[in-house]
């Protein structure tokens, strides 16, 4: 079929068929007194605060091109900081208020699914928002009175604080699939959001500094790389550095808001279906999306000593994404859904706890087994000859036994104890804070044992135990493979004990479903009356008849 024909069959059904949510949220919006109220107040207060800053800095004896440009960052640095305080509030009540007001309940009797629900919650909230940041656009043609700024420049700055509005709205709308009340979804979602964002927006502005003082570009504010894009020449270094600079970018930030939007569809499905699935489907898309990013810096390595060692930093980086994988399945009940597929892929790698941390297994295994493989291969392959090719392929061996057997043992571990304490943020947090205590305390066993010998951690015994021992053991030149090998034993003996544990605890409740199913339908048909007693009872029911002559 002709895929523009396909494009064109899906716009035109989206048109037809509009989203009910989304429109229903739109009336409510649009048609609520406070939310005007906000627009024109918010933007009158953005607009008095970016004069004032823009009248106190003309004052000065800078050029009007330099204050153009403060104008600019300053603007869009107020507007990120309205985005990251009322999104993810104002997301964050979108399905708890449905919840509070007793009109969930007919959102799902109505035939919708949970993720059109998501969906049309999400677009809502999203066109709400941007209505506020377009009110707040001619606030930044004060910086083109002072020149220094291009309408490209608003442009893209634009579109990255919509993306992240976009992110913001996202996450709100996920905590408030799990909250029990707007109060708490919105008090959680801003709490956690804004003291993130403020990080995020610090690292950025840093990032901008680092490339004014290198000479390479940037500028004093979170939106550096607007004027940095610009900047650039295109020439193919020029253009594999914007493509890096701009695709891989966005792909992550889609990749979060996916993350977030499975996450709200994930709380909100019944527990009779899969509710794992958009996790999986996001895992295996997440991946390979991190192998394309590994790929891409290391082409951007000028030397065989700088692609080492962003191979190495790289390989190193996957212990934190094979943990975040083997803990993300950590909340999949005991037994298979209801309504999943029973086909041969669904009972190996479907719903339930056996066949999610059969599934985590397989991507914990990927995560370490392909960069550990790929990186040193295309290094050597791009700078060929290098020095020091046994020592990086001997630490890549090494992480990769030590990251495949504890990112196997957390998979086992959580899925376990889901299985037994039926809660999954308990099962997270209880593996979390056993690993932390297993890289603490044999460190500090060792400094109150024999504080003389920190110097030496790894000569220790009580060292061997921690999980980032195979990390710090493969940055150490001439690693010998055999010392890795107490360690990994450790790790893959008991991940196979708990993971026995949970074929155990599996099969034993999978036996009490089926006991209690039997029972239930020998109830079922014990109360049940007989046929030929349905029949005497039919005819006690029946008056009689007159006789014909009678």
């Amino acid at each position: 079929m002709n895929p523009v024909a396909v494009i064109t069959h899906v716009f035109r059904r989206a048109w037809r068929d509009p989203n009910p949510i989304l429109l229903k949220e739109l009336r409510v919006v649009f048609r609520t007194n406070l939310f005007t109220r906000f627009l024109y107040l918010s933007t009158a207060a953005v607009a008095l605060i970016v004069l004032t800053t823009a009248a106190l800095r003309a004052a000065g004896a800078e050029p009007p091109a330099t204050t153009g440009q403060m104008i600019f960052q300053f603007f869009f640095s107020v507007a990120l900081m309205v985005v990251s305080v009322v999104a993810p509030g104002f997301g964050a009540s979108t399905i708890t208020g449905e919840k509070e007001l007793r009109t969930y309940e007919s959102l799902v009797l109505s035939g919708m699914s949970a993720s059109r629900i998501v969906w049309g919650k999400f677009f809502a909230a999203y066109g709400a928002m941007s209505l506020v940041l377009i009110a707040f656009a001619p606030v930044v043609g004060i910086a083109f009175l002072f020149g220094g700024v291009s309408p490209a420049d608003v442009v893209i700055a634009y579109l990255a604080i919509l993306i992240l509005l976009a992110i913001a709205l996202a996450f709100g709308i996920a905590v408030s699939s799990r909250a029990k009340s707007t109060r708490i979804a919105i008090l959680v979602a801003t709490v956690v959001y804004v003291p993130v964002s403020w990080i995020f927006v610090m690292t950025e502005t840093s990032f901008g500094m680092m490339g004014v003082i290198s000479g390479h570009g940037g500028g004093a504010g979170p939106f550096w790389f607007v004027q940095a894009l610009a900047s650039l020449d295109w020439d193919l270094a020029g253009l594999k550095t914007l493509a890096i600079a701009i695709l891989l970018p966005l792909f992550w930030a889609f990749m979060v808001l996916w993350l977030f939007l499975a996450t709200a569809i994930s709380g909100l499905r019944p527990l009779n279906e899969d509710r794992s699935a958009p996790f999986k489907r996001w895992t295996i898309v997440s991946f390979a999306g991190l192998v394309l990013t590994m790929i891409a810096f290391l082409s951007l390595s000028d030397d065989w000593y700088s692609a080492r060692r962003v191979s190495e930093a790289f390989v190193a980086f996957t212990a934190f994404v094979i943990l975040f994988y083997a803990l993300l399945f950590a909340n999949e009940p005991t037994l298979p859904a209801r309504s999943a597929k029973l086909g041969p892929i669904g009972r190996t790698f479907g719903s339930g706890a056996a066949a999610t941390a059969r599934f985590a297994a397989v991507m914990v295994f990927l995560a370490a087994l392909i960069p550990a493989v790929l990186l040193p291969e295309l290094a050597a392959f791009f700078w060929p000859g290098g020095d020091g090719r046994a020592e990086l392929d001997a630490a890549m061996i090494v992480m990769l036994a030590g990251h495949l057997a504890i990112g196997l043992f957390a998979a086992a571990f959580g899925g376990y104890l889901r299985a037994v304490l039926k809660k999954g943020a308990a099962a997270r947090a209880i593996v979390l804070t056993v690993l932390a205590g297993l890289c603490l305390l044999p460190v500090l066993g060792v400094a109150l044992y024999d504080p003389e010998n920190l110097d030496h951690l790894s000569d220790h015994l009580a060292i061997k135990i921690s999980p980032i021992y195979p990390t710090t053991l493969a940055f150490d030149d001439g690693t010998d493979i055999a010392e890795i090998l107490a360690t990994v034993v450790l790790y893959l003996c008991a991940g196979t004990a708990f993971w026995v544990l949970l074929a155990q605890r599996t099969s034993k409740e999978a036996r009490l479903e089926s006991a209690r199913r039997a029972k239930r339908e020998t109830k079922l048909r014990e109360s049940a009356p007989s046929l030929p007693a349905l029949q005497t009872q039919r005819t006690s029911l029946t008056p009689d008849r007159p006789r014909a002559g009678e």
